[in-house]
């Protein structure tokens, strides 16, 4: 589904401009999804458009029916007024922002708050939100977790008139149409191309982009300016030389953490599914969705585990009921995604594949098969595809495989995007990396880095005139076959009004890019040896924490925590760093955790900047059993915590490969874990039941 796509829509002007919006059909969607939950006896289809949505919504749940009237007529103006803005260019659109400051300002209200702190307050049963909920799931966040800003897009933008809902037929129809206007347009493609690097000249400007084919030849492709939309850390740590960025730049890029991946099925079956009375294009169907509202255990779980058969929700979505041409007369293609985790997929894919196909068949299948109510479904599957975290990652070479660039959690969300502009004057940047992903921010992204690149080249275009030389700007995308995301940038890329240049693109290379460092004040390489903050190292601990853990269970495991030198006495608090794994026959804790002690005092004041982060080097670290956080948070009293030493005789000769570490993610703002006990890391008597 592509919203603000129709003709007067964000994305129906973006593509009217780039001369393919007629080329390609599209197809209006009436109904947002099919909604069935057995155990309430209900089975509804959910319309497009905000008062049939909330009628329905209110015939489904009547005793809440004031509060989910509340909180549209509440937030649904915001989604209003945000179409409006993306419809409009230039200084109309700056205009149109300052006779607007109330509704910015109720924007501006929503930063650092999650859809949980705008949704329990007007909408009090729980089963009402589980259906309000849903938009927080395809992010692969709990509610409680999910940035309110983006979660008010992702709820109503579908339904304001002018944003629209529509299917483009024809599948990668549509990324053929694209490609072609980019190339009629004076562009070129290089597919199937893995980007190197990128050059730059000795006033740190950057000048080309260093490709290499399939067959392994390299040639490096020049230009006057080019737009990334590669993965930003990828940018700043393998595509730039060192010190290319400020340290400001790199540390965001290293600080913002990547959205969790999928695991998809695609199924061509020999029926159809019409014939079932299932007509549909989105079906979802209610498991048991009470123990996921609680919190973010449910979900947590399944990207740590990829045991998709606790799911509380089944989800189908029907291609052939929307799209005829995507199969034969009588077939149908349906498919499925859930949220997973690379690493999970990385250290368990069984080299025969056997692994895979146990998930398509057990698991995803049965889930589509009680999406539709078919039981018998598996016997009819023809052919099946899928995807997991590795394809994600071997196609767009995004960190972890993230299919929605950054996770939208309010420390990163709506009000926590990145510039279009980096340091680099002439390198810009589009994509879902800037902000939050999916197809419409991915466009929006593109057009604008377009016209800045334009503006560019005019400016330079008139120097070079002044000179008596030519610019010249260079048409390129990267190796990437990932379609999708190259459509959606190549789209956006203006033809120069002059028809004297065409926009250089760097389009998802092969390597990490490099963290921006002024050229002024080279950044050495982060301190720490093999055990220095960064992604690589990050990783490599998380893989052999997986691996030692699979082997030795919790009791090779340490539960982390850092105290927090601004308090003292009975109520000191102990904030949960991570957890250490060991090979326990040649390895103490002890030994563990002094060996990866840098990681670990990086990550804290990362992750508590307000109350450690100014204490590095001098934090105190403390351990207690591993996966013991259960007990710790009710104040069991047999669950002590133990002071670490930072320094343990021998720790530095320790393998890499008989250590592992599992880093914590939480921030100021979200739910981040922490115990209260005395100086002495036990429980204090005030807190004993």
């Amino acid at each position: 589904m592509l919203a603000l796509s129709g003709p007067d829509g964000a994305i129906g002007r973006i593509l009217t401009d780039f001369g393919c919006y007629n080329k390609i059909k599209f197809k209006k969607l009436d109904t947002f999804f099919r909604w069935k939950d057995p155990a309430r006896d209900i089975d509804a289809k959910i319309p497009i458009g905000i008062e049939g949505y909330v009628d329905t919504l209110c015939n489904m749940y009547p005793h809440d029916a004031k509060g989910i009237r509340e909180f549209h007529q509440k937030y649904y103006p915001l989604a209003e007024w945000v179409v409006e803005f993306e419809k409009r260019r230039g200084l109309n659109k700056m205009l149109y922002a300052l006779t607007n400051l109330p509704i910015i300002a109720r924007l501006l209200a929503l930063r650092r708050r999650t859809a949980a702190d705008i949704l329990d307050s007007l909408v009090k049963d729980p089963k009402a939100r589980e259906i309000l909920a849903l938009p927080a799931n395809l992010f692969g966040l709990h509610y409680s977790e999910h940035d309110a800003a983006v979660f008010v897009m992702a709820s109503l933008l579908f339904h304001v008139p002018d944003s629209s809902v529509y299917y483009p037929i024809g599948g990668s129809g549509k990324a053929k149409i694209l490609a072609k206007c980019f190339c009629d347009n004076g562009g070129g493609l290089s597919l199937q191309t893995h980007v190197d690097g990128i050059t730059f000249d000795s006033n740190v400007s950057a000048k080309g982009v260093g490709l290499k084919d399939k067959t392994g030849i390299s040639r490096t492709k020049t230009a006057n300016c080019i737009i990334n939309c590669y993965d930003l850390s990828t940018l700043v740590d393998k595509l730039c030389p060192e010190g290319t960025f400020p340290d400001s730049f790199v540390k965001k890029a290293h600080t913002h953490i990547p959205g969790r991946s999928l695991v998809a099925a695609w199924v061509g079956l020999d029926i159809d599914l019409k014939n079932y009375d299932i007509a549909d294009y989105e079906i979802i169907h209610n498991n048991n969705m009470n123990e996921q509202m609680k919190d973010n255990t449910l979900i947590e779980q399944i990207a740590r585990t990829a045991d998709y058969s606790v799911l509380p929700t089944s989800i189908a979505t029907v291609y052939s009921n929307i799209d005829p041409s995507c199969c034969r007369p009588g077939n149908s293609v349906i498919s499925t995604s859930f949220i997973a985790s690379y690493d999970v997929f990385a250290n368990t894919l069984e080299e025969d594949g056997q692994r895979g196909r146990k998930y398509q068949l057990e698991q995803l299948v049965e889930h589509m098969s009680r999406a539709t109510g078919i039981v018998d479904l598996a016997d009819h599957i023809e052919v099946i595809e899928t995807a997991t975290p590795l394809t994600f990652k071997r196609y767009t070479e995004n960190s972890s495989g993230s299919f929605l660039g950054w996770m939208a959690t309010p420390r990163q969300g709506a009000f926590s995007s990145f510039s279009s502009r980096t340091p680099i004057h002439n390198l810009f940047q589009a994509g879902q990396w800037l902000g939050i992903g999916g197809v419409q921010g991915v466009m929006l992204s593109g057009i604008e880095a377009s016209n800045i690149a334009l503006r560019y080249l005019e400016r330079l275009d008139e120097e070079s005139e002044a000179t008596g030389e030519t610019a010249l700007a260079a048409s390129f995308t990267s190796t990437s076959t990932f379609i999708t995301q190259q459509q959606h940038v190549q789209r956006n890329i203006h033809h120069h009004p002059s028809n004297k240049h065409s926009v250089a693109l760097h389009l998802m290379p092969n390597e990490d890019d490099k963290d921006y460092i002024s050229p002024m004040r080279q950044r050495p390489p982060p301190k720490g040896g093999d055990v220095a903050y960064n992604n690589e190292n990050i990783l490599r601990q998380l893989r052999h924490y997986n691996e030692i853990r699979k082997v030795g269970g919790k009791e090779c495991v340490q539960d982390i925590y850092a105290r927090d030198p601004n308090t003292s006495g009975d109520n000191t608090r102990f904030w949960f760093v991570g957890k250490v794994a060991r090979c326990t026959g040649t390895v103490s804790a002890e030994a563990a955790i002094a060996r990866q002690m840098n990681l670990l005092e990086e990550h804290a004041t990362r992750i508590r900047p307000v109350e450690l982060g100014r204490s590095f080097g001098i934090l105190e670290f403390w351990f207690a059993p591993g996966d013991t956080e259960p007990l710790t948070s009710q104040n069991d009293m047999g669950t002590r915590l133990q002071k670490v030493r930072k320094v343990v005789d021998g720790s530095d000769k320790v393998p890499l490969l008989e250590v592992g570490l599992d880093l914590s993610i939480v921030t100021n703002q979200g739910a981040g874990f922490c115990i209260v006990r005395t100086a002495d890391g036990v429980v204090p008597p005030h807190m004993i039941v």
